[in-house]
């Protein structure tokens, strides 16, 4: 058995990209923002695409220098040595035309062959200056090939010879062969060289003086090029499609490998699993010697690739090409994450608590460190199906003959004594403390005790062969999966042989391959042959998503920070979904193969997998990466780099590739459709969203909608949310890529999607395994914030009786298990007990000062539990109370998005302020903002009534005075302090928030009012002027009441009035003006019929004009002029006037009728945020919660005037949009008929004619039979 270095020179050291000191994946993230991220993603594409160095002349040969300082190179005139670091150019004119180059002696001469002549000239480096000739004194020079070892050069001649010189003296030339051969290739040990020509390749000794050939072999095709591997283990021959590998000693053949690209160059690397090309198309490829694949294709040229070599650590591939010969190009070698092959192994069985990899060879059971490369033998066994890591000290491995348990420590093995039936494939797992084990087998659960190594019970499980096994909740609770589609979960009681289960998940359509715990344990991941993955919510029972896979799933894992699944597939990939909107955000096509079990080492540093072949592999986890990397479905992300470049650039454009929305950027976890937001790419983004619909968000909590609403991409905006809406019965869960902030700037902005988008995060319970019915005395709207997403029926109705307790052990980790006491068929036994205990040790703090929830029974929720016995207390359950009756429909609804809706948070703040902003109003009208208002309402509404009623009582205290205590200076100190305490909050309110605080006009009736008042209290006191004194009392107490009229915002049914009220004035302002000019107007006229002997003031007209508008007058002296002019008065103003007043307060009732709901929801958020703004101690609050909700179903819900008029505007615009669509498909259909119809008739009448034709030929041929039989 071998295990190879994973710590590859040319490759990423993985100690660079991988924690071995602990989770790889739980550190913080950086925090940076997505400009930041654009930039230094756009430095690494840089960094990695091929870039040139540009010389004077054109190149005819190339070397780099040892030290990598320097290229030197040949033009048709000029050896130049050209320095990488200063670009200084020192160059020699040669006296003839130079063919070849190399350097040799460590880099301190160079020798230079003379095209179509018999020399080599020697040049000193870095002087430049002439040397020595070596002369062959026979034919002319093919081509010269240097040892690695710098010390011997071989020179194939055209007068069929090879000659061998030393260079440690530079003296003469040697023969290898007489025959003709076109190039050479030099063993690493310098000690052998394989000549090749078009016939055949052989290989020569260079260590004696007269040598022979060793081995050759016949070749049917010319060979491009060949190399021996580093180790010298192999040959590679290259030809023009294709890799032949032969032995370095025989030459006999190995493998052939077929290529797509026709190859020019080629290099093996010291990490002899990778090979370098370069292509006629320009390309370089790095190649996949183990696995025979294509890695990398770099388009790094326009024209075929010359030259090909890499540096000396590795880190740099050189290159040059047909056309643009004055440019060497550079490209950095590609990172790596390569599947490292364990061979010889014939299965991987796991990894240990120590991320080290259990695995099989033959009969032999050993553990492998990945990092060390460290091999430990547990021992030989055969047929070994499992091994399970139990407590801290036992290796536990199940085989075909029996169970064996390995002591870690002291590596004392014990078998069990009774053999088990082990036919079927095995699953096992052990509970935390390491002395039980339960394994699955053909339908049966069995249990052993690893202590006494021994079976203990075991039980009918299932009806088919159990495949998957799994312990949760502190080992209280087994699940089990099984090839009958279905996953159960179980409470193991010792030596009961005949198990119900609690709860039994039904949904998967096929077998049941694998099933995993978020590290939560709120929700069960299972995957099976349907292809799909399933998440559950598997203590309520509930089915929350199902996922389509490509193929169908092996294997699953879900990280330790909660954010992430890996799950494996039969088509060979490895997926990695978002736990948030449980998509899709990359792939990984490792084979071809497919793969039947996947291993993710407990650090999260590496994952393994085997193949249904049985290959195993290992690979680092992308997950884990530390530092910028690029992954997707293959190791070519050379090709991704150049596209997102071009995206990025708005440079050369490409048109949009589908395959390029499966990369993603990693830490910070970018794909394609990040950057068509950020480049503004609607096009692109509408392509890539209707191909597959992702919702990834970064590291950083950015995703293409909050991208898009940061630049104000509006095409892309809408384009993101029309995909999200249209997507939303497939997958509920992607809405919550819509963050607060996003929903807060599409507040502000008034998006027209945002109505539907509310309905869609806030969406009504469907199989949550939550009550139907419930008691009358339970009130509704109940309310609760919860961490989770998903509803429990504890949270709003705690039950009554509380069982007893007798150690905290009893009590279950979860507080949110879901109780249904309400439902028929409610779950019973141990899990219900445990469910009661968990309810009555709950102490949620979630549950507190700021929980919607934390309001008493007649308020809609009901008080929480008292605190649970404690530790080594027995709780006394309190007598049984008589059993309700179920009379009340209920449904619940819960959000997807969480909020932070603390009062006085800062964000809350935001929100409250975005919806009274919003230009879109209709979203008052959404079940979810009505449900926030009115939670937040039930919380803060105390304050309101506290200021209501000592307004009412400053009302009282006024009016009293004003009645009957006016000459008592001392009573109105009463009103006075009430005053100025109401003034108090006015100014604290102030403080806190000018600018809102100004913006609302009854603020100023309020400052008013208080300066009014405090002027009145001081003249009153000091004995002022008493008509100066009555004038500040008379409007005080009138801006008092109308003070006062705000007040009646507290209450529903008054609420409605004063937003009417408000209403009306304001559409009376206009017909004010017309009544107050015509008033005005007929005041003129009657003083002027009057005698003017007899006239009074012009008050007097106006006081009397305005009266017979009020209908009080009197007829009595007037003449035949004033009766007449009094006729006038009365029907415009009185008639006319006044049915105006009367159709614009109907008009405008009807409005507010209208919009009443919104209205009277504007108002409650107005009156929320004005004691929100009072809590400037909760700022900082961050506490984001799922809202949940549970409602009394009422049917006819609405049906009121301002529901009937909304409804039957939207039923009138939907059927006359539906007669609109019907006339349109008619008048189409009619088209179309009668298209068919003038179709059929030329079909006709071409018929006709063609008949009418064919008559008159048999007429025709008739005549001729009978003239022919007439003669």
């Amino acid at each position: 058995m071998e295990l190879k270095d994973f710590k590859i020179p040319l490759l990423s050291n993985f100690n660079d990209i991988i924690d071995f000191s602990g989770t790889g994946m739980s550190e913080e993230e950086p925090q940076v923002t997505m400009e930041d991220a654009v930039k230094e993603i756009e430095c690494m594409i840089n960094d990695s695409l091929a870039q040139s160095y540009t010389m004077m002349d054109e190149i005819i040969s190339v070397r780099v220098t040892n030290d990598e300082k320097s290229l030197v190179y040949i033009t048709e005139t000029d050896l130049v040595i050209w320095d990488r670091q200063s670009k200084e150019r020192k160059n020699k004119q040669l006296p003839f035309v130079p063919q070849y180059l190399e350097l040799c002696k460590g880099d301190k001469i160079a020798l230079v062959s003379r095209r179509g002549e018999t020399k080599i000239n020697a040049y000193g480096i870095p002087g430049l200056e002439f040397m020595k000739v070596l002369d062959t004194h026979k034919s002319k020079i093919k081509n010269m090939f240097l040892s690695p070892n710098q010390r011997i050069l071989v020179t194939p001649m055209e007068e069929e010879e090879v000659l061998k010189w030393d260079l440690d003296t530079l003296g003469r030339s040697q023969e290898v062969t007489s025959e003709e051969f076109e190039m050479a290739s030099f063993s690493h040990n310098s000690e052998r060289v394989l000549l090749i020509n078009d016939k055949k390749v052989a290989l020569y000794p260079l260590n004696v003086k007269y040598a022979e050939v060793s081995a050759e072999q016949k070749l049917e095709s010319s060979v491009i090029s060949a190399k021996f591997a580093p180790s010298d283990s192999f040959i590679a021959l290259f030809f023009k499609q294709s890799i032949k590998m032969i032995n370095s000693s025989s030459l006999e053949p190995i493998c052939d490998i077929p290529l797509q690209e026709s190859i020019r160059t080629a290099v093996i690397a010291q990490y002899e699993d990778i090979i370098v090309m370069g292509t006629e198309s320009g390309k370089v490829i790095v190649f996949d010697n183990k696995n025979k694949r294509d890695l990398i294709n770099m388009t790094v040229h326009n024209s075929p690739v010359t030259h090909i070599s890499l540096s000396n650590d590795e880190k740099m591939i050189f290159s040059t090409e047909v056309e643009q010969k004055k440019k060497v190009f550079y490209t950095k070698f590609p990172e790596l994450n390569l599947y490292k092959r364990i061979d010889k192994s014939s299965g991987i069985l796991g990894f240990s608590p120590m991320n080290s990899l259990f695995a099989k060879f033959s009969r032999e059971i050993k553990m492998l460190d990945l990092k060390t490369n460290e091999e430990t033998l547990l021992g030989e066994i055969v047929g070994v199906q499992s091994v399970i890591y139990a407590g801290s000290n036992k290796i536990v491995i199940c085989h075909n003959e029996n169970i064996s348990v390995i002591n870690n420590e002291t590596s004392e093995r014990k078998m069990v004594s009774d053999k088990i039936d082990l036919d079927t494939p095995v699953c096992a797992v052990a509970n935390q403390e390491g002395n039980l084990l339960f394994t699955g087998g053909k339908q049966k659960i069995k249990v052993w005790d690893l202590e006494l190594v021994d079976f203990k019970s075991e039980w009918k499980a299932h009806e088919d062969i159990v495949t998957c096994l799994l312990m949760a909740k502190n080992d209280t609770r087994l699940i089990s999966g099984s090839q009958d589609n279905q996953i159960k979960i179980w409470e193991y009681v010792e030596g009961v042989s005949e198990l119900a289960p609690l709860q039994t998940l039904f949904g998967h359509l096929g077998v049941i391959n694998s099933i995993k715990l978020t590290i939560d344990e709120k929700y069960l991941i299972s995957g099976g042959s349907d292809k799909t993955m399933r998440i559950w919510n598997w203590e309520a029972e509930t089915l929350l998503v199902t996922l389509v896979e490509s193929d169908e799933v092996t294997g699953l894992y879900a990280t330790q920070d909660g954010k992430y699944i890996i799950s494996s597939s039969n088509d060979g990939k490895i997926n990695y979904w978002s736990t948030k909107t449980f998509t899709k955000i990359f792939y990984n096509q490792v084979q071809a193969n497919s793969i039947k079990k996947l291993f993710v080492s407990p650090n999260e540093a590496y994952i393994a997998f085997i193949l249904q072949a049985g290959d195993c592999y290992a690979v680092a986890n992308p997950l884990a990466s530390k530092t910028m990397t690029v992954s997707g479905p293959n190791m070519d992300y050379y090709a991704y780099l150049r596209y997102l470049k071009s995206i990025i650039n708005l440079v050369d454009i490409p048109d949009h590739t589908p395959s390029m929305d499966d990369w993603v950027i990693l830490p910070y976890f970018l794909t394609a459709p990040h950057f068509y937001t950020y480049s503004n790419l609607s096009a692109y983004l509408r392509s890539s969203l209707e191909t597959e619909f992702k919702t990834v968000e970064s590291s950083f909590g950015e995703t293409t909608l909050s991208i898009s609403m940061d630049k104000d991409y509006r095409d892309c905006r809408n384009i993101i949310m029309k995909s999200m809406i249209k997507n939303y019965r497939d997958n509920p869960f992607a809405v919550a890529c819509v963050t607060k902030e996003c929903f807060i700037q599409l507040n502000k902005e008034g998006s027209r999607f945002l109505v539907k988008l509310y309905d869609l995060i806030f969406r009504r319970c469907v199989g949550y395994n939550l009550p139907k019915m419930i008691s009358s005395s339970q009130g509704t709207p109940a309310y609760f914030r919860s961490k989770d997403v998903i509803p429990y029926a504890v949270n709003f109705f705690p039950p009554k009786v509380k069982p007893a307790i007798t150690s905290p052990a009893e009590v279950p980790d979860s507080a949110v298990a879901p109780y249904d006491s309400a439902t028929p068929g409610a779950q019973s036994g141990s899990l219900q007990d445990d469910k009661l205990a968990s309810i009555a040790g709950a102490q949620s703090s979630s549950l507190q000062e700021d929980n919607l929830a934390n309001i008493n029974a007649g308020s809609g929720v009901v008080d929480l539990p008292e605190k649970s016995a404690g530790a080594g207390e027995t709780a006394t359950p309190p007598a049984a109370a008589p059993e309700e009756v179920l009379d009340k429909s209920v449904f619940f609804m819960h959000s997807l998005v969480p909020f932070n809706i603390s009062a006085g948070s800062i964000e809350s703040i935001e929100f409250l302020k975005s919806t009274l902003d919003s230009p879109n109003q209709d979203i008052f009208r959404t079940k979810f903002i009505q449900s926030i208002l009115q939670g937040k309402w039930k919380q803060v509404r105390w304050l309101m009534y506290t200021q209501g009623l000592l307004y009412v009582l400053y009302l009282v205290t006024l009016s009293l005075f004003v009645l009957y205590w006016q000459d008592n200076q001392i009573m109105l100190v009463i009103p006075f302090v009430l005053s100025i305490i109401l003034t108090s909050y006015e100014v604290y309110q102030a403080v806190l928030s000018p600018i809102d605080y100004l913006e609302d006009i009854w603020n100023y009736i309020d400052i008013s009012r208080a300066v009014l008042f405090i002027v009145y209290t001081i003249m009153n006191w000091t004995d002022g002027d008493e008509s100066v004194v009555y004038t500040f009392l008379m409007v005080t107490s009138f801006i008092s009441w109308v003070r006062g009229i705000s007040y009646f915002r507290l209450y529903p049914p008054t609420r409605y009035m004063v937003n009417l009220l408000s209403e009306v004035f304001k559409d009376m302002m206009s017909f004010l003006i017309l009544l107050f000019y015509s008033t005005l107007a007929f005041s003129f006229i009657f003083l002027v019929l009057d005698v003017p002997t007899e006239r009074d003031s012009l008050m007097s007209y106006v006081s009397y004009s305005y009266l017979i508008n009020l209908g009080t007058y009197s007829l009595d002296g007037m003449t035949y002029m004033q009766s007449l002019m009094f006729f006038i008065v009365t029907m415009i103003n009185q008639v006319v006037m006044m049915n105006l007043l009367i159709s614009i307060v109907g008009d405008t009732h009807d409005r507010v009728q209208e919009s009443l709901e919104i209205a009277d929801n504007m108002e409650l958020a107005e009156m929320i945020l004005e004691v929100e703004t009072l809590c400037f101690w909760k700022r900082n609050v961050k506490d984001d919660t799922y809202l949940q909700i549970c409602l009394e179903d009422e049917y006819g819900e609405g049906a009121g005037w301002a529901g009937k008029v909304r409804e039957l505007k939207v039923m009138m615009k939907g059927i006359k949009e539906a007669q609109a669509k019907a006339a349109v498909q008619s008048s189409e259909e009619v088209k179309e008929i009668r298209e068919q119809i003038f179709q059929i008739e030329k079909s006709v009448m071409d018929d006709n004619l063609k008949l009418k034709e064919y008559i008159e030929q048999i007429k025709k041929n008739q005549l001729e039979i009978m003239r022919r039989m007439g003669k």
